[in-house]
């Protein structure tokens, strides 16, 4: 294994940050090294000194979950005195640190157009987008009769139109849900995903792109040309995978349809109340279950997110005791807390922070309800 060289001190937002050289060859472990004066893990992965140019890895805040609060550790391919190769690690405040990732094959993107289109769209979603000027934009949940999710999109006011931004496996499916209620109505929707491109950044604001929306992971969800991206990719910005953000996603509790909801769930169960749901802008497709479960009523089971040893499958029984009383969504391990963050239904008594269930033969903790 790989060990500490000499060590110097950085200056940085007023405190003191210590900068490693660390001593790499292939097949190493990693270094983990303690920054004392900030209470901070700087986190370097040794491997081939070849590979080393340009990765870029987390410094975690200790005990930290939320992402928008890491510091980025830079690392830089060194010769040391010796003649063997080391990797310096440069830390930089995340605020200045751009990510991206690619979106294109995971988000359908639907153009609503037409004279109707906002009375139209009004009526088919459970959030107030007559309130949305150009620029604007909100995140919307597409019901049954019976209040049961049917799908849910970012919605995007342009000037002369409504771009929906869906998960790729409903988008075509929303579309023609939409368009069975189009009767004389002066409304038009078109599928745009192969003609449009759309990723997420994090620590640069979007500039005067085609579209954009936050995207509830602390950063922006952009339409714009791909050329963009890629400029943005050759500046230096770190490309995010997609299992990073999916454990992003299950970190902020965030539920995504088709993994943690679908056509029998009543998008309070999700947490999306304070989201997707406006209960004082009138009639909707669904409304009337809504408004009664605001009224009367409540849900029987509600998403929560659990914290666990190991990680479990998705769809695993969710017990407490021997009484079966959920199951799990979506499940990753979380860097920052190193252990599993689960995302997953339980019965509204079980449903409080603290309490705890077993998943299998692991014993895991409420941690909050999603969407509180």
């Amino acid at each position: 294994m790989g060990g500490l060289g000499d060590r110097e001190h950085l200056g940085m937002g007023g405190g003191v940050l210590e900068q490693f050289h660390l001593v790499v060859g292939a097949g190493d472990d990693p270094v983990l090294a303690h920054n004392h004066g900030a209470n901070r893990y700087l986190v370097g992965f040794e491997g081939d000194p070849g590979l080393a140019q340009g990765f870029l890895h987390e410094m975690i805040v200790a005990g930290e979950v939320d992402r928008r609060s890491r510091l980025v550790v830079g690392l830089n391919h060194l010769p040391d005195a010796s003649g063997s190769d080391t990797i310096r690690q440069v830390s930089s405040d995340a605020q200045n640190m751009i990510e991206v990732v690619d979106l294109a094959a995971v988000r359908r993107r639907l153009r609503v157009t037409g004279d109707d289109r906002v009375q139209f769209l009004h009526g088919q979603c459970t959030n107030d987008i007559k309130r949305l000027a150009a620029g604007e934009a909100c995140y919307a949940a597409f019901l049954t009769a019976k209040g049961k999710m049917r799908g849910d999109a970012e919605i995007i006011c342009r000037a002369d139109a409504f771009l929906l931004s869906t998960e790729a496996a409903q988008g075509g499916g929303l579309r023609e849900i939409l368009e069975k209620y189009i009767i004389t109505e002066d409304v038009e929707i078109a599928d745009v995903t192969d003609e449009t491109f759309e990723w997420a950044v994090w620590g640069e604001a979007p500039a005067a792109e085609t579209a954009c929306y936050p995207n509830r992971l602390g950063g922006w969800n952009v339409w714009g040309a791909r050329e963009r991206f890629d400029a943005l990719v050759a500046a230096g910005a770190m490309v995010v995978s997609a299992e990073d953000l999916e454990t992003r996603r299950i970190e902020a509790g965030v539920p995504r349809y088709g993994i943690d909801m679908d056509e029998t769930t009543i998008p309070i169960e999700a947490g999306l109340a304070g989201w997707a749901i406006s209960y004082d802008k009138g009639c909707y497709i669904g409304q009337e279950t809504i408004a009664r479960i605001k009224t009367y009523g409540h849900v029987n089971r509600h998403l929560v997110q659990l914290a666990a040893a190991e990680v479990p499958q998705r769809g695993a029984v969710i017990r407490s005791g021997d009484r079966e009383i959920g199951r799990v969504t979506s499940a990753t391990r979380s860097p920052a807390l190193g252990k599993a963050l689960v995302l997953g239904y339980v019965r509204r008594e079980f449903a409080e922070t603290g309490v705890s269930v077993t998943i299998g033969n692991d014993t895991a903790e409420v941690i909050q309800l999603c969407g509180n």
